[in-house]
């Protein structure tokens, strides 16, 4: 039976500077990294922790002047965690696009999920949704919907570490 949580104000940094600079860049522990373009990374954090993760990151691409820009985008989106066993068959019923494997690291993706735009990482167990804000009511229910056959509970956030492994 699938659980699905909502992080509310997860961190999210979007990174933009030369694809040299963005393979350099250190993932701090605990955080999750996407590459979105050559020249574009997404790391997402624990609540709490966005401006940590700014100047960090902010720190690290320093020397390439205008062509790093670091922005907290932490309000602009929503972070929605599938987890346990029938995770995979609930996002199925929300989407085409195809899962990538399950590794010992993230696994990070893009394509439309609840018939929107979406980020996404795949982990063992556990399939975490990212999308924009203005969507979040939508894609909550919907993931409710596609879950009510698999008897999907909607529950809290681990308090301790809703961004790691959850469990």
């Amino acid at each position: 039976m699938p659980d699905l949580f909502t992080c509310h104000a997860a961190a999210k940094v979007r990174c933009f500077a030369p694809p040299a600079a963005l393979d350099a860049l250190a993932t701090p522990d605990g955080v999750l990294r996407g590459r979105i373009a050559p020249n574009e990374v997404v790391l997402v954090g624990a609540p709490g922790t966005a401006g940590d993760l700014v100047a960090t990151c902010q720190q690290a691409l320093a020397g390439h002047g205008a062509d790093a820009l670091v922005v907290d985008h932490t309000d602009g989106w929503s972070f929605f965690s599938l987890r346990g066993d029938g995770a995979e068959d609930v996002f199925a019923r929300v989407s085409m696009v195809p899962l990538p494997d399950a590794g010992d690291e993230p696994a990070f993706f893009m394509g439309q999920v609840c018939h929107v735009a979406a980020k996404a990482f795949r982990r063992p167990g556990r399939i975490d949704v990212m999308t924009g804000m203005e969507a979040s009511k939508h894609v909550r229910e919907t993931l409710e919907q596609a879950g009510h056959g698999r008897r999907l509970k909607h529950v809290d956030a681990p308090a301790a570490d809703p961004i790691g492994d959850g469990a």
